[in-house]
């Protein structure tokens, strides 16, 4: 019989063609057998192949080993065989020395956003406190209510409320803890015996009062609308301003009142308080 890959004449018995190596029964199930041999002859299509000095396939390449160690020879395909020293503190050698580190990629951790909570509450805090502060000092310094005196109606401090008085002549006093304000009215039948009446003037008022009374005010000033005093009780120093308004029988006399080192911080604002009175 014929080798069906190169057609060499081979025994019967033959498991593999002597010429080529090719095995020419199937061990299994007739694998050979189911192969299309007829062109493989005259090497042409699928089958060609160059056949001179063909080795068998089976054939084991030779190798040499020593100590459990193989070696090659010094040149395979033109290139120079490469040998590199054993591994050092259990990682491999490369071909770029000891020097050579791959490099390392720092894990990626999701990174918090917002702002730390001992610091949030630090902020709120401080953000608590600048409210509150500037509700009271808005209270304090800027918002006004429209006191109901007695017989008459004016705008004042927010937070200013009614106290009592042992001046017999007074209808109301009110005060904060900056402020001091008292209302007196001298009717027209008080100042009639005094050869005064009707329209009299704010400064022939004034100078009544100043004439007829018995005061400790120092007078630093006075005008058409208001007079200027400043008056010590204790050890504290304060300043005044008294305003006039006629109506209802009489005069109503208004004195607005705080301590020296507030002058300039109520002197006009005693008086827009001063122009605000209305005579029910």
């Amino acid at each position: 019989m014929k080798c069906p890959i190169c057609s060499a004449k081979i025994s019967d018995t033959d498991a593999f063609c002597p010429n080529c190596g090719s095995a020419v029964k199937s061990e299994t199930s007739g694998y050979m057998d189911s192969i299309d041999t007829s062109n493989l002859g005259e090497n042409v299509g699928f089958g060609k192949r160059n056949t001179t000095g063909a080795q068998p396939v089976n054939a084991v390449p030779q190798q040499n080993y020593a100590q459990g160690q193989q070696s090659y020879g010094q040149q395979q395909n033109g290139y120079a065989q490469q040998s590199y020293p054993p591994p050092q503190n259990g990682n491999a050698q490369t071909p770029y020395g000891s020097a050579y580190e791959p490099y390392k990629i720092a894990p990626v951790t999701s990174a918090k956003k917002g702002i730390p909570k001992p610091l949030m509450s630090v902020l709120v805090f401080i953000l608590a406190f600048l409210v509150a502060f500037g509700v009271r000092y808005f209270y304090k310094n800027t918002a006004t209510k429209t006191l109901q005196g007695t017989g008459y109606t004016m705008t004042a401090p927010a937070d200013i409320e009614k106290s009592s008085s042992t001046n017999l002549y007074a209808l109301d006093n009110f005060s904060n803890n900056e402020v001091g304000i008292n209302a007196v009215k001298l009717s027209y039948s008080d100042i009639a015996l005094y050869g005064y009446g009707k329209g009299e003037s704010a400064s022939d008022i004034f100078d009544f009062i100043l004439e007829n009374g018995s005061t400790t005010l120092k007078i630093t000033g006075k005008d058409s609308k208001y007079i200027y005093y400043t008056q010590s009780i204790g050890d504290k120093h304060y300043y005044g301003m008294s305003s006039i308004t006629e109506g209802n029988g009489g005069y109503y006399i208004f004195d607005f009142l705080c301590e020296q080192k507030n002058k300039s911080k109520y002197e006009d604002k005693f008086k827009d308080w001063a122009a605000s009175v209305e005579i029910k």
